[in-house]
């Protein structure tokens, strides 16, 4: 993402069948990497949002970089 003084934030949103929506934060070190694993399970989930964001004022040019990974068991 991009660099710390630009405020970045980023969040899991787990939409649920049921129509609830559990958000969770991924914490972000100085590089603004993070990482986060969550379990559940297409019984109960209709679908998962990774969100990003850039809180400044200014960008790069709009060239954001980030890389997502989702696993299945």
């Amino acid at each position: 993402m991009q660099p710390k003084v630009t405020v970045p934030s980023a969040r899991v949103l787990v939409f649920k069948k049921n129509g609830t929506v559990a958000v969770s934060k991924i914490r972000l070190n100085r590089r603004t990497t993070g990482s986060k694993v969550l379990s559940f399970s297409s019984r109960s989930v209709k679908y998962v949002e990774l969100v990003l964001v850039n809180a400044s004022a200014t960008s790069n040019r709009g060239l954001t970089r980030f890389s997502a990974r989702i696993f299945r068991r």
